[in-house]
């Protein structure tokens, strides 16, 4: 991507709201160079390959031998992804891997989808006897009985080399034990009393608005320590890609579910996920548009770009909806549980304190072009009231507004781990996505923060980090933390991509 800035070294385009449109359509009907940049990126389109899944299942196979047991779920799950035939040798494969690490539930579902695939009737009887011993260990008498009926019906099918050792082998299967076994903790979600007013966010406290703050979240009674103030799902996210231009092989792609039994994308080699549910769901709301940019790295390369065209594709159900009412107005009631894209498109952009928009609109013309040229996005989708030279403005237009509130707004979801994860905890990434959280966003920000966030998937927790009075305004910190910075660095950073003076407590006390 630098190299398509460097072309417009020298240019600037100021911009606001207000102009977008005509900004975009002067930039898109004159550029070639982002043209030229995107087809000589998608000339480099990553196809699944059985070569290459073959030799990283059996990269995974000497890693599981050598108990590398993170190395070889990477492996299997990379093979998964690149492979269009041997994925139930795959399953079959890592089904052994989780039986080995004790996660048997991940081990029932492989071997679940591996028992869909025409496999070799000996690897069926190994996954059939796995299938009855994890049974035997979760002490699941109906689903033991059921698997052990099978087992046995098959083995009177199979012309077995030896059907008393095979015989003697099942039956030993259904009383295996795993005292040592450990429990699975899942952490649930908690719950908050729901406010009427401000969606996604405690009855204890509201939403206010003055000319100095702007909108900002006080506490409505005294909050003490580990009150919940927000749960909130992100409006839109966008996994994080790592420096390899990977996924993670442990997140789904479409809810960050922690998970290791996963399926892969049908089409490009990045993408998980949980089951075929959230694919097809993944792929009716975005996946159908992102994949064939996926297949080249293209979100890689534009970033923020990617949470972007996220929430411009939430838009369209509504025609683009925008909110046409006051600030003040926004405290009597903020957020739309069926339909938020309005209260997110109408979060502040500081695009009018930019001395200059071309980098996103760079990103923007891209995106348009990727959507026009590779996929058939605008051919799809129904907006009567625009000719196409006025939707594909339009779509440009607010591309630009998108990047540039999710700079503003975004927050960066992190990994936690649990006691159960250690096996598998050296993959993982301490960033999984970027998101936007419309409620929280309402929070100002403070080097010294009175909050505390915590992470279940996608789910943002934010938690009182200390005692907060009546009326007292309620801090976030934007990533700027007076424990880690002085303040003249803190300030710098705060104008450079906020655009405000910090003037919180631990500013105005603070000498260096």
């Amino acid at each position: 991507m630098e190299c398509l800035f460097e072309k417009y070294l020298g240019v600037k385009i100021k911009g606001t709201e207000r102009n977008l449109k005509e900004v975009f359509a002067r930039f898109y009907s004159s550029d070639q160079h982002t043209k030229l940049w995107l087809r000589t990126l998608l000339q480099q389109t990553q196809l699944k390959s059985n070569s290459k899944s073959v030799t990283l299942r059996l990269e995974g196979n000497k890693h599981y031998l050598q108990h590398n047991f993170g190395e070889s779920l990477q492996c299997y799950t990379k093979a998964l992804c690149l492979a269009t035939y041997d994925v139930g040798l795959i399953m079959s494969n890592r089904s052994a891997l989780f039986f080995m690490t004790k996660h048997y539930q991940d081990c029932l579902s492989d071997i679940q989808h591996a028992l869909r695939h025409d496999l070799p009737d000996r690897i069926k009887l190994k996954l059939l006897i796995r299938q009855v011993k994890c049974f035997a260990i979760l002490q699941l008498e109906v689903e033991l009985k059921n698997a052990l009926d099978n087992t046995i019906n098959f083995l009177s099918t199979y012309a077995c080399a030896d059907r008393d050792k095979a015989k003697c082998e099942i039956a030993t299967a259904a009383t295996i034990k795993d005292t040592a076994r450990p429990k699975s903790v899942v952490k649930q979600i908690p719950s908050l009393k729901a406010n009427d007013s401000f969606l996604f966010a405690a009855s204890t406290i509201r939403l206010n608005y003055d000319k100095v703050r702007g909108r900002h979240v006080v506490a409505k009674q005294k909050l003490e320590v580990g009150d919940i103030l927000f749960v909130e799902k992100p409006f839109v996210f966008a996994p994080i890609f790592n420096e390899k231009k990977e996924l993670s092989v442990t997140r789904c792609y479409n809810c960050l579910k922690l998970i290791y039994s996963s399926i892969p994308c049908q089409e490009c080699i990045k993408c998980i996920f949980c089951n075929e549910e959230c694919r097809d769901n993944s792929w009716k709301e975005f996946h159908q548009w992102e994949c064939r940019g996926m297949q080249s790295d293209l979100w890689y390369h534009l970033g923020i770009g990617f949470p972007a065209l996220k929430g411009l594709i939430k838009g369209l159900p509504s025609g683009f909806c925008t909110l046409n009412s006051s600030y003040e107005a926004d405290t009597v009631k903020f957020g739309d549980e069926l339909d938020n894209y309005p209260y997110f498109n109408k979060l502040i952009t500081n695009l009018s304190k930019m001395d200059d928009i071309i980098p996103i609109t760079i990103i923007a013309c891209v995106i348009v072009s990727y959507l026009k040229e590779y996929t058939n996005f605008f051919k799809s989708i129904s907006l009567a009231e625009y000719t196409s030279h006025e939707l594909i403005t339009l779509v440009g237009a607010r591309l630009i507004k998108h990047v540039a509130q999710l700079q503003c707004n975004s927050s960066v979801i992190c990994a936690k781990f649990n006691n159960e994860d250690t096996v598998y905890t050296a993959e993982e990434l301490p960033s999984l996505a970027c998101g936007v959280y419309p409620s929280i966003g309402m929070m100002n920000h403070s080097c010294k923060p009175n909050i505390k966030i915590e992470y279940f998937g996608q789910v943002s927790v934010v938690k009182a980090a200390e005692e907060i009075y009546p009326d007292k305004e309620i801090f976030n910190c934007y990533g700027i933390d007076y424990r880690c910075e002085d303040k003249k660095t803190r300030q710098e950073h705060c104008q450079q991509l906020y655009f405000f003076t910090c003037n919180c407590e631990i500013c105005n006390v603070s000498k260096t």
